[in-house]
């Protein structure tokens, strides 16, 4: 999942906070395994206002979702949210989160807890 802002706004808002990894075509950072799976565009935080993705998860009987993002108090939140709300059971790797304030890391992930989302470690375990 990639987020790509849109608009003149959105355009410039890429350029220069995220220099410009959020513009329609920018690669994906190559260090990611994507390998054959789609990857989906969504415009808003919530994953979940890609249809297409939503859509993959159902027509691929997925009913678990583990999350991971540059930006875990917005998009991996939203989408977290999104997915509890749609009756998926959600982790989030607790190592592959970012935060812009990493001071409040400890707050978030208990309130992730809280909210239902369980936290895994990048190796797979309980975090």
């Amino acid at each position: 999942m990639r987020h790509e802002f849109g608009g003149i706004l959105g355009r410039a808002f890429s350029k220069i906070f995220s220099h410009g990894t959020a513009l329609p075509g920018a690669a994906l950072d190559g260090r990611l395994a994507v390998g054959s799976q789609p990857v989906f565009t969504k415009p808003t935080a919530d994953a979940f206002s890609c249809a297409a993705f939503e859509q993959f998860l159902i027509e691929h009987r997925i009913n678990e979702l583990f999350l991971a993002g540059l930006d875990a108090e917005y998009c991996v939140r939203s989408t977290a949210r999104g997915a509890l709300a749609r009756g998926y059971k959600v982790n989030i790797v607790s190592d592959g989160i970012l935060l812009l304030a990493e001071k409040r890391r400890d707050a978030l992930l208990r309130q992730f807890h809280r909210e239902g989302v369980q936290l895994v470690a990048g190796d797979g375990c309980l975090a």
